[in-house]
């Protein structure tokens, strides 16, 4: 905090006494001493008490609420490639302690999650697994730390390639830093080989710390958050009590909003989504942005195609949930780097109440579905 110093100068005045002189012949003559002027009464009005400042509220950036200990934000993103088949869950209780997911599709009725760390770091994430091509688009803007398994070549090709958005640290490479360590409690044999897809953990506190590129905290403006929840665009919005989120047939994601905590409860295809320690995943934003993907490779190297979702120079309709209400409009992204832009009704753009938010990116052949 600056201060200031304000130099008080006193001015310190005299009078002076003034003698006259005469000649021999003529008297002399004293000047009368002047009467002192009478002393002005003290006034009895107060002074006016001078209105306060008002106290800086710091504000975490991928959630907008506030921290007590500005020091918390001063590290970077964390984002985590998460597997989402239902023998892969539960994920770790840490999964549960993100500022904001994402969920992304991986193939007809099959999805992968991405759950990003600041402004508090677990302990242990996981299972960990390998990036998708979208993973470049979605997360550059908020330049963070990606932790994964691995990718196709030209999936790490396309990763590398835009390494001055994001700061990729791979398993292999980064297994012996204390960036990941094995739960060997969840490996398991298939075809006699030990399996170890379910047991990598990521350490989200000391990638941060290892990071060497990625270090500053993401932009505040990620996605547009207002401080005050009753200029949520939604609070003008029809009922949102409950969407589903198709990602293929008979495979869909749900949210049921609790007016009693005002938060919307998850749930997968096959029932609610519950971490280790028997905890049910809940969040205060729902934003469902639909795109086309299709299976391809955009890049040189080799390996199988990969789910493109097409979010780069392009547009299209999204949907936002909060407090049981939902509003509609049209998104749209530039370069690989710039963020999302949302517009509702009437040209305005979408203000977001604070909190913690899942992403969703369902096809726009996806029919959503809100109650």
């Amino acid at each position: 905090m600056t201060t200031r110093r304000h130099l008080l100068l006193g001015l310190l005045g005299g009078t002076a006494a003034l003698a006259g002189c005469a000649t021999d012949q003529q008297p002399t003559v004293e000047s009368p001493t002047p009467s002192p002027l009478p002393s002005k009464k003290p006034s009895t009005k107060p002074s006016p008490t001078p209105t306060p400042s008002p106290t800086p509220v710091t504000r975490a950036p991928l959630t907008w609420l506030p921290v007590e200990d500005a020091a918390t934000l001063l590290g970077p993103a964390v984002a985590l490639k998460v597997p989402n088949l239902k023998q892969e869950n539960p994920q770790t209780a840490g999964f549960a302690e993100a500022d904001m997911w994402f969920c992304q599709p991986n193939g007809d009725s099959y999805t992968r999650l991405v759950p990003v760390f600041h402004s508090r770091y677990p302990t242990a994430v996981g299972p960990i697994r390998s990036m998708r091509p979208v993973d470049v688009p979605v997360l550059s803007p908020m330049g963070p730390v990606l932790g994964n398994t691995g990718a196709a070549d030209w999936v790490m090709n396309y990763v590398k390639a835009h390494n001055e958005n994001l700061e990729r640290m791979t398993y292999l490479e980064w297994r012996d830093t204390g960036a990941y360590s094995v739960d060997r409690s969840r490996i398991y044999k298939a075809n006699g080989k030990s399996q170890f897809d379910r047991a990598i953990m990521a350490h989200p506190a000391e990638m941060a710390q290892l990071a060497e590129r990625m270090t500053a905290p993401p932009p505040a403006d990620y996605l547009p958050f207002v401080a005050d929840p009753a200029q949520s665009s939604a609070t003008a919005g029809s009922a949102g009590h409950r969407v589903e989120v198709p990602y293929g047939r008979d495979f869909a994601m749900s949210y049921e909003y609790d007016p009693g905590t005002r938060q919307y409860a998850r749930a997968q295809p096959w029932g609610p989504h519950i971490v280790e320690g028997d905890i049910q995943l809940v969040c205060d934003n729902v934003l469902i942005i639909q795109a086309a993907w299709r299976m391809d490779k955009i890049w040189k190297g080799g390996g199988a195609a990969d789910p493109v979702v097409d979010i780069v120079d392009n547009t299209g309709p999204f949907f936002y949930l909060q407090g049981g209400k939902a509003v509609t409009g049209t998104w749209a992204k530039g370069a690989i780097a710039e963020k999302f832009t949302f517009t509702v009704a009437g040209g305005r753009p979408l203000a977001m109440a604070p909190g913690r938010t899942w992403v969703e990116l369902p096809h726009t052949r996806s029919e959503i579905a809100i109650s």
